[in-house]
């Protein structure tokens, strides 16, 4: 790879139900094709994981139900 920079793709996913069977399941076949797939139940946890983000890092956050409203203006405001 001669001077070509290797991007990073990350998923950080935030649910109260992320290691049910249905989202392991998701969760093995997204490891198959992104580099990082970080998953959380906390959202304190996954505030901390997001400031990991570097710039340049090409990244999914996957953020459900009532725990988007507690993340999702706390991002907004950083």
């Amino acid at each position: 790879m001669n001077g070509m920079k290797v991007k990073t793709y990350s998923i950080f996913w935030l649910d109260t139900s992320v290691n049910n069977e249905e989202n392991m399941a998701a969760q093995t076949e997204l490891r198959s094709i992104i580099n990082r797939v970080r998953n959380s139940a906390n959202p304190e946890e996954f505030m901390q994981s997001v400031h990991l983000i570097r710039q340049g890092d090409l990244t999914f956050l996957i953020v459900s139900g009532q725990l988007g409203c507690i993340v999702v203006p706390e991002m907004q405001n950083r």
